[in-house]
């Protein structure tokens, strides 16, 4: 980074603060004619375009800060409001989330008290606190880390923004018109055809009346997989999975089909990478890309450091919309084929029930960077065993990623549980392929080492 160009880009932008916009000018594009590095010359054209009145002008620095910056999310937001798929109105204060009106009525006279919020990275769920007051747990996953590692670490199927939406509140809250039924038994939400008027739960097989609850505002999904399994296929790979796990005397329960919301996002950009291995000196070693040669003994082993980077394109990664399904079986969506997604219809719910999403997609975008990331660090993994056999403290930058877009998906399932040794498993089969997984029982090994360390 250029020091005479930071000291250009600060003075502009206090200019710019100040209104002075003469003076900010002059600074800023005294900076675009330095040496500055591409992020200082995106800043320079961003505030360019927040000191132009043009809206020619002010799009055309918007684009030329992505051309130097092409995940610059303020640049993408600018460009956003002058197509008018962004509302300024609707921008909201990412430090203090926007509640239901009901709520906003009630805590009205309250006095606001900020507070962090911790999400989990493998399931999207909430972590909270243990007493020692340093680590957090995943209540859904039970996934537990430190309070540092959490910190660093029409015809066509429409997706969203989502810069856009991380800038209003559709992307951190879940609205509060469809009709929901609240299972009572479990707590899982549905939603059902304008004709249904009964359902059996497909979590927990609670049978129940819908009593025309009161309407609120649901995101939509975009679309769905229509079930192409039939309930008797089914109920023959389920049974056919169980003869083949030799759970002989297991107590099997009826299927049910059901519709599991997930969100998809697309992510484009880069992630670099950077870790220490070993070299004889004298030896030229190629890693990432990027040569590094020694001199002196062959036979002398010398601490070095590799770096790469591993490019973004992920075109929608699936994340679990909800809570209801066991975190083990969650990787069964993955398998599902989107190119078989039609628009969706409120049709497709005379047959089953869709389950209402739990999980904002500010939240479950959390989880899908954490999957691209996971990726990253394997691709780095074996590029560096491969050359020398030796990893250590790989280091991952996701600072040039960028979530472009998402949606709300509905995948077909169907549900089942059984029992065996008096305790009871959960089934899933694919509602689109035929595909089982299930909870199995735990083997010898597993019961012994449980016994041990009890």
């Amino acid at each position: 980074m250029s020091q005479g160009a930071r000291d250009l880009l600060i003075r502009g932008i206090a200019a710019a603060k100040a209104k002075d916009n003469a003076e900010a000018r002059f600074y800023l594009e005294w900076v675009l004619r330095t040496d500055a590095s591409r992020p200082q010359k995106a800043r320079a054209w961003l505030w360019l375009s927040e000191i132009s009145p043009d809206p020619a002008e002010k799009r055309n620095c918007l684009e030329e800060a992505l051309a130097q910056e092409p995940t610059n999310a303020l640049a993408r937001r600018g460009l956003a409001i002058l197509d008018g798929r962004l509302d300024p109105a609707d921008i909201i204060d990412p430090n203090r989330p926007p509640q239901p009106q009901e709520q906003k009525d009630a805590d009205a006279a309250a006095r606001p008290i900020d507070a962090q919020r911790f999400v989990c990275q493998k399931c999207g769920g909430k972590l909270a606190f243990q007493p020692d007051g340093r680590t957090l747990r995943c209540a859904y996953c039970d996934d537990e880390l430190s309070l540092l590692a959490a910190m660093k670490q029409g015809a066509l199927v429409q997706e969203h923004d989502f810069v856009v939406a991380m800038a209003t509140a559709k992307g951190h809250t879940r609205p509060v018109g469809q009709r929901p039924f609240v299972c009572q038994g479990c707590s899982a939400s549905f939603l059902l055809a304008r004709n249904v008027l009964s359902l059996q739960c497909a979590f927990c097989g609670s049978a129940h009346v819908v009593e025309m609850p009161e309407t609120q505002q649901l995101i939509p999904p975009e679309g769905l997989i229509p079930f192409a399994v039939s309930e008797q296929a089914a109920r023959r790979a389920f049974h056919g999975w169980i003869r083949k796990q030799k759970l002989h005397g297991a107590q099997v329960t009826p299927l049910h089909g059901l519709y599991l919301p997930v969100w998809t996002f697309d992510l484009i950009g880069e992630i670099r990478w950077q870790c220490y291995t070993y070299e004889e000196q004298g030896t030229s070693l190629d890693v990432g890309g990027i040569p590094v040669t020694f001199s002196g003994s062959r036979h002398q082993r010398q601490r070095v450091i590799a770096k790469g980077s591993h490019p973004v394109y992920e075109d929608d990664v699936i994340v679990a919309a909800s809570h209801k399904l066991p975190v083990d079986l969650t990787p069964e969506l993955d398998r599902f084929v989107l190119g078989d997604v039609v628009p969706y219809n409120e049709g497709y719910l005379a047959d089953w029930p869709a389950q209402v999403y739990e999980i904002v997609v500010s939240d479950a975008s959390l989880v899908a960077r954490r999957k691209v990331l996971e990726k990253a660090r394997k691709s780095a993994d074996i590029k560096v065993r491969a050359t020398r056999g030796s990893v250590q403290d790989l280091q991952l930058n996701t600072a040039n990623v960028l979530i472009e877009s998402y949606k709300l998906l509905l995948l077909p399932v169907w549900l089942a549980r059984y029992r065996f040794e008096e305790q009871v498993y959960h089934v899933v089969v694919n509602g689109q392929t035929g595909q089982v997984q299930a909870q199995r029982p735990r083997n010898w090994l597993q019961k012994f080492v449980d016994l041990v360390f009890r």
